[in-house]
């Protein structure tokens, strides 16, 4: 026997001693599990953070970067737009144009200049050129108009502003209002080329559109059209083209998967779509129609210093945390007071990790030393103060607080553990992919948490007995839902930036949902319970308080 089937042999015989205890015998099956994913997860993570590393030592900016990349590899493409191509020599010349222009304005380093545009090639060249002048690019949201707009400048606290020639006259709107910011009109010259004369910056125009809180998906292409740059990538900016890797935002896929079935739904070459939103409900199917081979879901926020990422195709999943090596995982959940929303400490005063199924904020550790990990915070100081949580894991450390509830969401029924994304995918598909939410309800009397599901239906569509027949050809007996609620309302989560902005996150509210059970006292939605004969029928009173009694066998 040679030494490595002597070392398999050893291993062989440890894990089989380790499982016989009992002791760590679920630890040991997650740890099976779960090994492939975080194997390939530690890989990643390492690599990037090696070439983050060497980029922080040698002190290198997103524009020094750039500048290495365009002067090794001049005559490569790095844009196709439309008709148009662009190398990276002239997109390192166009940067450079506009870097030297406003170095030579009244502007000091570090200044907040603002910009709104369409998405082309010039505008990855214009926060480049700002860059390079040591000036700070906010790039802005092009939907904001009027009062939102006016506070939005004002909160990034923008010097000047760049805008394109299309948004004039949402600044004509507000320029009398913003009069100390000095305005630049970008427009294209159509009788020149895509270079030459393509930025006419004229101080006596004024025009702008910014957000202070950009999306995820806008700040997530940033950071992927840096990277497509630096690794001197070719970037199409065709708006509607399909390459390898797309992005998508959730509601997009699923007003896509309404639309009739055509030939053209798989004529494409993606292996790999990432954005935030994609419902459980709708992933399968989305996924199968359009021939999608892998799903890269993520979640994060842009002034965030971490982040989450499903790199294994598990439906319904944002990301993970390593089960082997949490504590070295720059991202934590913790437990909160669910409440008030406020994370939980214990007697050391130090927060508490969450455990698998309990409710637990996203928290990214704040590392001052890696330029990834550190908090830069706003530009209202206050606001950075209350985004951050000290003696989190030990006395003296500090973490950024996403404000952002996440749930390993499953729930136990009769021995068995229910993944409600499973059965919400399951639920949706049968009623035409309205809006569902599955999750678990106390049953006094029972062990675990009998299933619930909440369904959207303003216009009382809904076939219940052609769910009841669905679900049982679809799902086991024991994660079919007990009670089905038919809402006609949709109560949906969302974040208040400011007295003019609401961002939606298009997530149903299942924390009240939970409260409000099946509870027909406190609700007045109609509710369906599903009998031993397996029919759905009215949750009457009588059937209620048998229920509560203990009479009716669940």
């Amino acid at each position: 026997m040679g030494i490595y089937e002597m070392v398999i042999a050893a291993i062989s015989v440890f894990i089989g001693a380790y499982l016989l205890t009992g002791k760590q015998r679920r630890f040991i099956y997650l740890l099976y599990k779960t090994l492939p994913r975080d194997v390939l997860g530690a890989y990643r993570f390492v690599r990037v953070n090696v070439l983050l590393w060497w980029w922080e030592w040698r002190k290198f900016t997103v524009a020094k970067l750039f500048t290495r990349h365009a002067t090794a590899n001049p005559d490569k493409i790095a844009f196709i737009f439309e008709d148009k191509e662009w190398s990276y020599r002239e997109l390192e010349e166009y940067s450079n144009r506009l870097g030297r222009y406003f170095h030579g304005k009244s502007l000091c380093r570090e200044d907040t200049i603002g910009l709104i545009l369409e998405s082309r090639p010039e505008y990855v060249g214009i926060w480049l050129g700002l860059s390079k002048a040591g000036l700070v690019g906010a790039l802005l949201n092009t939907n904001l108009r009027q009062d939102v707009l006016v506070h939005s400048i004002k909160a990034a606290n923008c010097k000047a502003v760049i805008f394109g020639s299309s948004f004039k006259d949402a600044i004509n709107e507000i320029r009398e209002r913003i009069p100390h910011v000095a305005l630049y009109q970008w427009s294209e010259l159509s009788s020149t080329s895509c270079l030459e004369g393509a930025i006419d910056l004229n101080p006596e125009i004024s025009n702008v559109d910014i957000s202070p809180l950009d999306t995820v998906a806008f700040g997530s292409q940033t950071i992927k059209t840096s990277f497509d740059l630096f690794l001197t990538s070719t970037i199409y900016c065709m708006r509607k083209y399909w390459s390898q890797v797309a992005q998508y935002i959730g509601e997009i896929c699923r007003y896509l998967l309404t639309a009739p079935p055509a030939p053209c739904d798989t004529t494409h070459k993606v292996r790999l779509m990432f954005g935030n939103g994609l419902r459980p409900q709708i992933w399968k199917p989305f996924v199968e129609r359009f021939d999608v081979k892998q799903i890269g879901e993520f979640y994060g926020a842009t002034e965030g210093n971490s982040n989450l990422v499903n790199i294994d195709n598990k439906i319904g999943a944002v990301g993970f945390v390593p089960l082997c090596a949490g504590s070295l995982y720059p991202v934590a959940l913790l437990r909160v007071d669910e409440e008030t929303g406020e994370p939980m400490r214990g007697p050391d005063g130090l927060c508490i990790r969450c455990k698998p199924g309990e409710l637990g904020v996203f928290v990214g550790k704040i590392n001052p030393k890696r330029v990834l990990n550190d908090f830069s915070g706003y530009v209202d100081r206050k606001a950075s103060e209350q985004k951050i949580l000290r003696d989190v894991f030990r006395k003296g450390d500090r973490v950024f607080n996403s404000g952002d509830i996440l749930l390993m969401d499953e729930f136990g029924w009769h021995g068995e553990n229910v993944a409600t994304s499973e059965v919400e995918a399951v639920v949706s598909n049968l009623i035409g992919l309205k809006d569902a939410a599955v999750y678990g309800v106390e049953v006094p009397g029972t062990e675990g948490k009998a299933g619930m599901a909440a369904i959207y239906d303003p216009e009382n569509t809904l076939n219940i007995k052609e769910m009841a027949d669905g679900l049982k050809k679809s799902l086991p007996s024991y994660a079919r839902p007990l009670f089905i609620r038919v809402l006609s309302e949709l109560p949906m989560t969302g974040k208040y930036f400011n007295e003019f902005i609401y961002l939606s996150t298009f997530k149903l509210k299942k924390k009240d949902l939970q409260e409000d059970g099946f509870n027909i006292k406190k609700v007045t939605d109609p509710i369906y319970f599903l009998d031993n004969s397996g029919v759905y029928v009215n949750l009457s009173e009588q059937i209620y308080n048998n229920i509560l009694e203990g009479k009716v066998r669940l």
